[in-house]
């Protein structure tokens, strides 16, 4: 459940009225996280998480390794890279080695085992190795040492959050208190998984509910059964923890099933593949759905939809072959998708790429004439490796009498784009890119150019209307206007 409320500016006077602090004008209450869990949810969330995990006495060395592998199957559900962004960052303190110093007067500070990283290979190796401290539970330090990490470490745009993991004894409830709202004042979020028999009515867990983030019965998991429980179902209380901590928690099957559903794919945050229309086709879509019914319905292959201040922003994108659209879907395309297309670059240079034979050569002889050479030339321009559009003005240097040539000038929004030069991916914060499955469509106009021996004709046609070309041409060049 969250709620937001409307304060009073200026207090009543006479016989003034205010609506009351939980009348409907003031007050609204709205459920939140009310879709059932799949069971395969990842947490792709931008977050910067550090999780503390208790190694104190009380839990025995047996206890202490049970905690270690529940972390490390937790960690295997953070995703650090998706959609070709960078997503979580995790960060490791152990707790638990609370010692009184020689000072008689200080606790000894909680240890720094990992600082905030993408590598979550790298963090398991570290919670495998975390050695059994047989302390008590500094839980206070443990606030501190991730205070200061996260001063040192964190990303500006990022959630800050902390994870306890811990049996649920801390000592020095004072100073905890006083770490706590430290966090509290900077904006971080404190999430508690607490490993107990201990009923949460029970006093003593008074304190884990006010430590956490309020309210505390979304921040804190209470694990009933104690070790054994967590040691008997780990995915499950890992899963638990996730979607109640995460603020992007993701299911891939789910994914996948509304791919097959709508009939596109999410390929990445922030860029794009190829090239970006020069006009949106509406600056006030509501969804990726009406963004892709629009891209789809001009011919486009993808479409790049705006979020922030460019939300309801929706831009059609290139054209992608159905083995490009399939290597998109795999789950480590997910994670760091390939961008295999030629993006816009400075004009001139669509005869430097014909001369690099980035253009293909289809001589009619080689196909069986000047049909088959056609679909030769179409397969070709289809191919994300290779060039997808030219320059108006490269055409006439350009040799059409000897060989069939493809260079597709694609249209967009009654422009045609200019020449290609380079590969990789756009990148801007304001977009997304999105790719559609491949399907059949027939474009506004083709302007074939085909030569005689000794004169030349000129034809316009569609796609319907391709199998009509007579085989006794020498070469024929596709012009998509």
């Amino acid at each position: 459940m969250r709620e937001r409320v409307r304060h009073v500016l200026i207090p009543t006077r006479g016989e003034g009225k205010c609506p009351t602090a939980t009348s409907e004008f003031r007050l609204q209450k709205e459920v939140c996280n009310s879709k059932a869990c799949v069971g395969d949810e990842v947490c792709i969330a931008d977050q910067d998480l550090i999780i503390a995990v208790d190694g104190s006495g009380s839990l025995r060395e047996a206890g202490f390794g049970i905690l270690k592998t529940w972390v490390n199957t937790l960690i295997g559900k953070y995703k650090t890279q998706y959609y070709g962004k960078d997503k979580v960052r995790l960060g490791i303190v152990l707790f638990g080695n609370g010692i009184i110093m020689p000072d008689g007067k200080t606790v000894s500070p909680a240890i720094n085992s990992q600082s905030l990283t993408g590598d979550a290979a790298a963090v398991q190796k570290v919670v495998n190795e975390l050695p059994f401290k047989k302390g008590f539970t500094n839980m206070a330090q443990a606030f501190a040492m991730a205070t200061d990490m996260f001063d040192k470490g964190s990303r500006a745009g990022a959630q800050h959050a902390v994870m306890l993991v811990t049996d649920g004894k801390p000592s020095f409830s004072f100073m905890t208190s006083q770490m706590a709202q430290q966090l509290e004042d900077k904006g971080i979020q404190r999430f508690f998984v607490v490993v107990s028999e201990t009923p949460l009515t029970d006093n003593s867990m008074k304190g884990m509910k006010k430590w956490a983030s309020q309210p505390w019965e979304a921040n804190l998991l209470h694990v009933p059964g104690g070790l054994d429980m967590l040691e008997a179902a780990p995915n499950f209380w890992a899963q638990k923890a996730l979607t109640m901590f995460c603020p992007a928690s993701h299911s891939p099957s789910t994914e996948v099933r509304k791919e097959g559903l709508y009939g596109y794919v999410h390929v990445k945050d922030s860029g794009w593949c190829g090239s970006k229309a020069a006009e949106a086709l509406s600056s006030n879509v509501a969804s990726s759905n009406e963004c892709a019914k629009l891209a789809a319905s001009r011919g486009s292959f993808s479409f790049i939809l705006g979020k922030g201040v460019r939300r309801g922003y929706c831009y059609a994108g290139d054209k992608f072959t159905t083995a490009q659209y399939t290597t998109w879907r795999t789950s480590d395309s997910k994670l760091n998708p390939q961008c295999n297309a030629f993006n816009r670059g400075e004009k001139g240079t669509f005869c430097e790429h014909n001369l690099n034979a980035q253009i293909g050569h289809f001589k009619i002889a080689e196909h069986g004439g000047a049909e088959g050479a056609l679909k030769a030339c179409e397969a070709f321009c289809l191919t994300a490796n290779n060039c997808w559009g030219c320059s108006v003005a490269c055409v006439p240097a350009c040799d059409w009498t000897a060989v069939t040539q493809c260079g597709a000038i694609r249209r967009w929004t009654g422009s045609i784009v200019g020449d290609i030069s380079q590969k990789g991916w756009s990148t801007s914060e304001l977009y997304d890119f999105y790719a559609i499955e491949p399907h059949e469509w027939t474009p506004p106009v083709w302007f074939c150019v085909a030569s005689f021996t000794k004169s030349t004709v000129y034809v316009l046609t569609n796609l319907r209307m391709q199998k009509r070309i007579s085989m006794q041409w020498r070469a024929v060049q596709i012009i998509v206007r």
